[in-house]
């Protein structure tokens, strides 16, 4: 890997295994959001690589509007 590649040099601190891979990124991006029924949900992640690879889904953070 490159300095330049944003799988290979942490950015900003944040770090996470790729749900995908299950190769370690400094530049996670979620893919997933799951509920539990206690305590907080769980964010799963993507390397930039695989995140393609998901459809993406609504987070806690995105407004769900009804019609």
């Amino acid at each position: 890997m490159t300095a330049e590649s944003p799988s290979s040099t942490p950015q900003n601190g944040r770090s996470a295994t790729c749900l995908r891979c299950k190769r370690l990124t400094y530049a996670p991006i979620e893919v997933r959001y799951t509920e539990r029924a206690s305590g907080p949900g769980v964010a799963l992640y993507a390397c930039p690589d695989c995140a393609p690879r998901y459809v993406p889904s609504p987070s806690p953070d995105d407004e769900i509007g009804t019609i």
